[in-house]
């Protein structure tokens, strides 16, 4: 197999990999993919989505259960924090990283790439911005309290 053989095989894939996602609800992803002269291995991983849309793969399951080691609470995961004029939604952790644990997918401006954050830098935007108890402007869900309209909005008059 060469180089060429793999990439075709990993665009042929992938859509029947997003097909199987659409139909299960899951989260299907294509990992590593290895290969010699005479085979390929493909590693896909399958995944059910937590709150917030958060795929429950495995870093999002080690954050929930190191979270509380970092200072950070399992609930904390999912949610989004601005960082320099950027938006991130907490994603998972790395918890063998001493310096920066923490993996957040930037979500405004879009971007699917990972960056890693130090778990003190995450901790300080969750309590001291209090982004625990803020709505996030890219919060997938909108919660509204007792019918009271989202913070900022004026309420509907009725005639």
């Amino acid at each position: 197999m060469t180089e060429q053989d793999v990439a075709l095989l990993r665009q042929k894939l992938t859509p029947l990999l997003e097909r199987l996602a659409a139909e299960t609800g899951l989260s299907v992803t294509m990992g590593k993919i290895t290969y010699t002269k005479h085979n390929a291995v493909f590693a896909v991983e399958a995944a059910v989505r937590g709150e917030g849309g958060v795929t429950m793969g495995r870093e999002a399951e080690a954050f929930l259960a190191n979270a509380i080691q970092f200072g950070l609470e399992p609930g904390d995961l999912g949610r989004d924090f601005e960082h320099f004029d950027k938006w991130y939604r907490i994603v998972g952790m790395k918890p063998r990283s001493t310096k920066t644990p923490v993996i957040c997918q930037q979500i405004a401006p879009p971007s699917q790439r990972l960056t890693l954050f130090p778990a003190h830098l995450v901790r300080h935007y969750m309590e001291q911005h209090g982004m625990r108890t803020k709505t996030s402007p890219h919060a997938r869900v909108r919660i509204e309290v007792a019918g009271e309209p989202p913070e900022g909005e004026l309420p509907a008059v009725t005639s």
